[in-house]
């Protein structure tokens, strides 16, 4: 039986091949991320002078009142809504104007509320942008910034008011927002 064959070793030439390959490798390696640390190194500020941000204002002002609302709120009359000895389905009305001021656009709202013993029998409507009472709208418009819009609001006894409500009295007060449209 023939003697198995022995491994041979490489001879010195491939030895100093494999070498000088992996020498390279490790040192191309080395370079590599050498090179990348210092390009994660490099940085630079720069800065922008001179640039002013300054908010917006909202400030809605209401004309036509006893004593013109204006600035960041208060609380004004209104000497024409007056309802005196009515009967149900009677109605009475107010008309004013609310005015943008400020530079932020927005959407006025106009509620009115009645106190007791009539909270249940009285009835508002405002009305937007109308000549008159009954020719706006019930929607109310968007104001930029230097835009008006007149309003008037109608309060109205309700006409299934109950005797019981015969002879009694009720201050109407009418909240006013302005909500900011972004």
């Amino acid at each position: 039986m023939p003697e198995p064959r022995r491994p041979q070793a490489p001879n010195r030439a491939v030895r100093a091949l494999v070498r000088g390959l992996v020498l390279v490798t490790g040192l191309v390696g080395v370079g590599l991320v050498g090179a990348a640390a210092a390009w994660a190194g490099w940085s630079a500020q720069a800065s922008a002078s001179g640039t002013e941000l300054r908010s917006g204002t909202l400030d809605m002002q209401v004309s036509g009142l006893d004593n013109n609302l204006a600035g960041p709120g208060g609380s004004a009359t209104l000497p024409t809504l007056t309802l005196a000895a009515a009967e149900p389905g009677a109605s009475t009305s107010a008309s004013f104007t609310i005015n943008n001021a400020g530079t932020a656009t927005f959407v006025p709202d106009v509620v009115g509320t009645a106190d007791e013993p009539l909270t249940s029998w009285l009835h508002t409507t405002t009305w937007y942008g109308g000549t008159t009472c009954t020719n706006g709208t019930t929607s109310a418009p968007t104001l930029a910034a230097g835009a008006s819009t007149s309003v008037c609001v109608v309060v109205t006894l309700d006409s299934g008011a109950p005797a019981s409500v015969q002879g009694t009295s009720a201050n109407v007060t009418l909240a006013l927002t302005a909500t900011q449209v972004r």
